[in-house]
Parts: structure tokens; C-alpha cells; sequence
């Protein structure tokens, strides 16, 4: 699975050094659903998605919607059995828990994903 790194370009903060491209139809239909938790530096991004679930996770994510490179919703602490479907988002970027309050990441950031 290719890798990539996450960064806040506006509050010049790495959130994932270990990101990984989710492309593959199973990839992305199975996502962190075979995962015990996500580390820091961890990081799963979906390319040309709007809406995610966590039915079936067992930890809590935070999550970012992004539209051409700028976070268009940042959601903290996303528990498990939640959809969310966000209209206009491009790209999806699931998150340990706690990751935004740390790195100042909110609606209106600029990420380079590389």
C-alpha cells in the first residue's frame, strides 16, 4: 500500500509521517475495520470520497473532509456506529483520536498530502 505524509501546511504540522492511500474498491470498503487502533503518525486517506462510516471500529478517529487541499469539516473524536456523509468533500483523511486538538487542525486548514 503506497505511502504518503499528512501535513497542515497552515500550522506547518505533520499529522501523518505513515499514511496510506486507500484506492483499491476493498481497500477503501474494508478501511480501519481490521485494525485494533491507529498510532500516531498513522493515517488512512481516501481519494474522491465524501462520506465514511465506523460501524464495526472499535476505537474512536478523528476525521477530515477536504475539498481541493482546504479542510471543509473536522470532526474530533468520531466514535464507532457513526456514518457522515459531507456533501462537496473530495477527499477523506481518517486520523488517530486527538490528532487535530494537537496539531491546531480545523476547518479552513490547507493540507499537502504527499
Amino acid at each position: 500500500m503506497p505511502q504518503v505524509r499528512v501535513t497542515n501546511v497552515t500550522s506547518r504540522r505533520v499529522l501523518a509521517d505513515r499514511a496510506e492511500l486507500a484506492h483499491g474498491m476493498l481497500k477503501r470498503l474494508v478501511g480501519l475495520l481490521t485494525r485494533a487502533s491507529l498510532q500516531a503518525g498513522e493515517a488512512l486517506v481516501l481519494p474522491r470520497c465524501s462520506a465514511i462510516h465506523t460501524c464495526g471500529m472499535r476505537f474512536p478517529i478523528d476525521v477530515l473532509f477536504l475539498k481541493q487541499g482546504v479542510v471543509i469539516k473536522a470532526i474530533r473524536h468520531l466514535r464507532p456506529c457513526r456514518v457522515v456523509w459531507i456533501p462537496g468533500s473530495e477527499t477523506v483523511v481518517e486520523l488517530p483520536a486527538g490528532i487535530l486538538a494537537r496539531t491546531d487542525t480545523h476547518a479552513g486548514a490547507r493540507l499537502d498530502i504527499a
